[in-house]
């Protein structure tokens, strides 16, 4: 039973950075989004007072801001939206392969541990 229980810290040791470095965030922010995001905050938006629900928003919608914004839109190339579509739909596309790799990885080491487990018993 102590050499089982070792046997499984020492699995969880090795595998715990594994999944640190599923989960951790490697994409960056899309530098096309990231100057929307600095344009608005150039026009005096600031975040959690509407950055993104007075500025961002509309101008990744194309539409004017709503009616209680204080502040007008800065004015952002059409082309600088497209490509901060484009960047955010990858961005979301990898963090959807990366969760799936996630899964794939968690039952492969399930299936490892009940390996070892299964020999201790023998």
């Amino acid at each position: 039973m102590v050499r089982e229980s070792q046997i499984l810290v020492a699995i969880f040791a090795a595998i715990v950075p594994v999944f640190g470095a599923l989960s951790s965030a490697d994409a960056a922010p899309a530098p096309a989004c990231a100057e929307i995001r600095s344009a608005c905050e150039a026009a005096g938006f600031v975040r959690g007072g509407g950055l993104h629900r007075h500025c961002i928003a509309p101008i990744m919608r194309g539409s004017q801001p709503p009616r209680r914004a204080t502040k007008p839109l800065p004015h952002i190339a059409a082309s600088l939206v497209a490509d901060c579509k484009t960047q955010r739909k990858a961005v979301r596309n990898f963090m959807d392969t990366k969760t799936a790799r996630k899964g794939e990885v968690r039952q492969r080491v399930m299936q490892i541990a009940q390996r070892f487990i299964g020999r201790l018993r023998d």
